[in-house]
């Protein structure tokens, strides 16, 4: 990384521990330019190299360089190997601009000698050495569909997907490495328990019972910690709400912030080796392989796109009809009711998508994410108030100043109020969503895909 911004000839930024958080780096370019990137990721290992290089040049008779080639012998390993591989010996050219033929030339005579260019990128080459894909899994839902294809196939394919995001972050929610695991975990189990809920009669009755109640079980194991972890991302947002001296009485609230998410990790990891939870996962994975289970039932066998357009229009007037009946009296659980009605309709738009042209249904998809903030907002300040107030009986507990319970009981009404604000919000918000025009391309994009 550049020493300096816009100085790409700087010296590196020497690192004297492994990188993990952006917060963990330590001052200097490379923290400044990887902070917004990661957000709350953690930086993970995933290849090691060592290189080795000679260098070439060819010099015109003033014995300025024209051309230059690197002849370059690497090796690779995956952090689970112990072992290096290497990687074939290869011609990397360093052209000056101007002198192509002479670049031309010092190459054939390289390559004359058996020299092979390959100018990719040693990290691309590293990754394709060790089958590593960046990034690793997609956590959107993007599975192709046909139409016409019966919906127990077309759930099949949908569950799998999910299924592999919930495995793909199961070591980095045991191991606690950064919220994020846990984020996607979550929400695949969520969109799992949604997706067996809405769609219903696509695999033998008893057993999708079973795996509704299991994956509703799971759900809630993961809850409480991600409560914190939502309470964890807008610390420094706390801090900011009030004034200096205020702020400065949340300090024992450090304490917190190490002590309880280790706690909920470490109880999080003991759930996931359970038997109980093992056992839900790989018997899952069994039934979404099996083409077909005995006791499928006949409605199992209905094309997908008459299911989809039955269910998401269902689902998009539920939201309609509770939006519709929502005044300044109604209880906040309504809107938290509406919530959760308009994520199931988000989920079913998400799990169909293949079935419809991309920009039609990205079209529907963002009015519906406009509400969603609003309702989300609502629900993040109602469960950051609720942590805020436990961590509040939790320090006066533990003996803490009363300035820091004071400070806590500020920062609640603050929240409070933002709340209210949000609230306020929403009739706005749904307005945009409840238009004729909104409700009529829907519908046009679900009869279009009619089998």
């Amino acid at each position: 990384a550049p020493g300096r911004e816009g100085d790409r000839h700087a010296r590196p930024q020497e690192l004297t521990a492994e990188p993990g958080l952006a917060r963990e780096l330590p001052p200097g370019a490379l923290r400044r330019r990887l902070a917004p990137l990661l957000g709350p990721r953690r930086l993970l290992p995933r290849v090691e190299v060592e290189r080795a290089y000679e260098g070439l040049g060819l010099l015109d008779r003033r014995r300025k360089t024209v051309a230059g080639a690197e002849i370059e012998r690497a090796r690779v390993r995956p952090p689970s190997r112990r072992l290096f591989a290497d990687l074939p010996w290869r011609l990397v050219a360093r052209g000056v601009k101007g002198f192509d033929r002479d670049l031309a030339r010092l190459l054939a005579r390289l390559e004359d000698r058996g020299l092979r260019r390959d100018d990719r990128s040693l990290l691309d080459l590293a990754y394709d050495a060790c089958d590593v894909v960046p990034g690793g899994y997609r956590p959107a839902v993007e599975v192709p569909l046909a139409p016409d294809a019966s919906a127990h196939l077309a759930m099949r394919r949908i569950h799998t997907h999910l299924l592999g995001v919930i495995r793909a972050n199961e070591p980095g929610l045991r191991a606690g490495l950064d919220i994020e695991f846990l984020h996607d975990f979550r929400v695949a189990v969520r969109r799992t328990r949604s997706a067996l809920g809405q769609v219903r009669g696509v695999f033998p009755e008893r057993r999708e019972r079973r795996f509704r109640r299991e994956f509703a079980w799971l759900g809630r194991q993961t809850g409480a910690l991600r409560d914190l972890d939502v309470y964890l991302l807008n610390l420094d947002g706390y801090r900011a709400a009030l004034p200096p001296e205020t702020a400065e009485a949340l300090e024992p609230l450090e304490a917190l912030r190490e002590r309880r998410p280790r706690r909920e990790h470490a109880r999080l990891a003991r759930l996931r080796d359970g038997a109980r939870s093992r056992r839900l996962l790989d018997d899952w994975e069994r039934l979404l392989a099996d083409e077909k289970p005995p006791g499928l039932p006949p409605s199992a066998a209905r094309p997908v796109a008459e299911v989809a357009r039955e269910r998401i229009l269902a689902a998009h007037a539920r939201v309609v009809r509770k939006g519709r009946k929502i005044e300044s009296a109604t209880p906040d659980e309504k809107l938290h009711r509406l919530r959760i009605d308009a994520k199931k309709l988000r989920y079913l738009l998400e799990f169909f998508r293949g079935l419809y042209p991309p920009a039609e249904i990205g079209w529907v998809i963002r009015a519906l994410k406009d509400l969603q903030e609003n309702l989300g907002d609502f629900n993040d300040l109602s469960v950051q108030q609720r942590e805020l107030a436990g961590f509040g009986d939790e320090l006066a507990a533990e003996g803490a100043a009363a300035s820091a319970v004071m400070a806590l009981g500020r920062l609640v009404a603050v929240l409070a109020g933002r709340q209210a604000e949000t609230r306020q919000d929403f009739h706005r918000r749904f307005a945009r969503f409840d238009r004729p025009g909104v409700e009529r391309r829907l519908t046009a994009l679900l009869q279009g895909a009619a089998p």
